[in-house]
């Protein structure tokens, strides 16, 4: 049974990795969520990036909990950027989360439901 961990999302620190780190040593934490990293959003991540979480999750310290794309961050008649982020953005999304060993996808309902 996996216990709970508690866990903080990356650029709520920083979005630079090493400083993400420092911060997570500095104050034993274990475990992040993915969400914006250098100049992109979860899966969009430069390759520099990308290496350096693929080695967190070899080692599995700190643990990668989840990623978060910012799906649906549209209103819910946008046709073309739901289709967008269903077709493009939450396939590539799940295939990062299983790299990188992460068990959740975090998102949200669309940004506008009254119009």
């Amino acid at each position: 049974m996996e216990t709970e961990r508690i866990s903080i999302v990356t650029d709520e620190i920083s979005r630079d990795l090493g400083e993400v780190r420092s911060f997570l040593d500095a104050h034993d934490l274990h475990a992040v969520e993915l969400r914006c990293v250098g100049d992109g959003r979860v899966p969009d991540l430069a390759a520099a990036d990308l290496a350096t979480l693929l080695a967190w999750s070899r080692a599995a310290e700190p643990r990668i909990l989840s990623v978060s794309p910012g799906l649906f961050k549209c209103g819910h008649r946008d046709r073309e950027a739901i289709d967008h982020d269903l077709r493009e953005v939450l396939p590539r999304a799940l295939d990062l989360a299983g790299r990188l060993g992460a068990r959740y996808l975090v998102a949200f309902s669309f940004e506008t439901l009254g119009e």
